[in-house]
């Protein structure tokens, strides 16, 4: 009697514990999106695990629905996180600057070495790296990531300087060609010069002669294309019109934009005239910043319609 009791027992544990596996494994119904990353100081207080349900009024059940939502939205913003009201204030060009990622479909959690993927940690080359460089580090790979469409690639801080990236379903290969990946950048200046004027650049001037159709720079004949140093400046030569030669004086390339800043107030929308016009600001090597005074240098400058000077 005690046994077969005892087997009923263990069966009825048997069948218990089934069921409660099939609970966890089977879908369940998802509502909201889970902050990846959040920085420490955001406009409506989300942290990394909040669940994101709803804003302005709107449910948010995927990734998707969630850009679609904070898209171009500004001034205040009503929330549901964690299923609790919340409301805040964005400033003009201001973003939620967050993480997010689609809530899992069961109570189940796998770690990496179950789930696939690539931990990474990085660390600044620079030993006195400041907490708002960590951030501005940290928010332009999370720019990256949404400019990519890459979902299931997350990024934090982890102590004082070190970042972490988790990418699911990638090599550590993977993960180093996106953050080496980087498009061309270099910036002109447009310089125009009239037949038997100079062409300046810095302290150093080269005799510009037009003679049918046909440029010459200190006695040598240049065609569409060609590139000359002046005052260890690159120029292009571009085109010839008329009377005039037309010059592009390299300024930046990549390598001399050392940082973008993204955060209001440091870019934005602003007010002008009738209508408005796009800032932001930039920092630039001190080479960059030599070669910009050069070519700047012999450049006249302008009034706009708002006071504003201009080259």
């Amino acid at each position: 009697m005690k046994s077969s009791l005892f087997k009923d027992l263990r069966f009825m544990m048997y069948i218990l514990f089934v069921v409660l596996a099939i609970i966890l494994i089977l879908p369940r119904p998802t509502n909201g999106v889970i902050v990846s990353y959040a920085p420490e100081k955001n406009p409506c207080g989300l942290k990394e695990g909040d669940v994101i349900n709803e804003i302005n009024d709107r449910p948010i059940k995927s990734v998707d629905e969630f850009l679609e939502a904070i898209k171009g939205v500004s001034g205040h913003l009503t929330l549901k996180v964690n299923n609790v009201p919340r409301s805040c204030d964005l400033a003009p060009n201001e973003t939620l600057n967050i993480t997010v990622k689609d809530m899992p479909t069961t109570n189940l959690k796998f770690g990496m070495d179950i789930q696939g993927g690539t931990r990474v940690l990085l660390k600044p080359v620079d030993a006195n790296v400041t907490p708002e460089l960590m951030e501005q580090i940290i928010t332009t790979i999370n720019t990256r990531i949404n400019l990519y469409g890459l979902k299931d690639m997350n990024v934090r801080k982890v102590g004082q300087d070190l970042i972490m990236i988790e990418m699911a379903g990638a090599s550590g290969e993977e993960i180093r060609n996106f953050l080496a990946k980087q498009g061309k950048f270099e910036a002109y200046i447009p310089l125009l010069v009239e037949n038997g004027s100079s062409l300046a650049v810095g302290n150093e001037t080269l005799e510009v002669k037009i003679l049918d159709g046909k440029v010459k720079v200190n006695g040598r004949v240049l065609s569409r294309g060609d590139f000359i140093t002046v005052d260890d400046v690159p120029v292009k030569f571009v085109n010839v019109t008329n009377n005039t030669a037309v010059f592009y004086a390299k300024i930046f390339e990549g390598k001399d934009i050392v940082m973008v800043y993204t955060n209001y107030p440091n870019s934005g929308l602003a007010r002008s005239g009738n209508g408005y016009e796009f800032f932001f600001k930039i920092k630039v090597s001190e080479e960059g910043a030599e070669r910009f005074a050069k070519v700047t240098k012999h450049l006249k400058v302008v009034f706009g319609s708002s006071g504003k000077k201009y080259l």
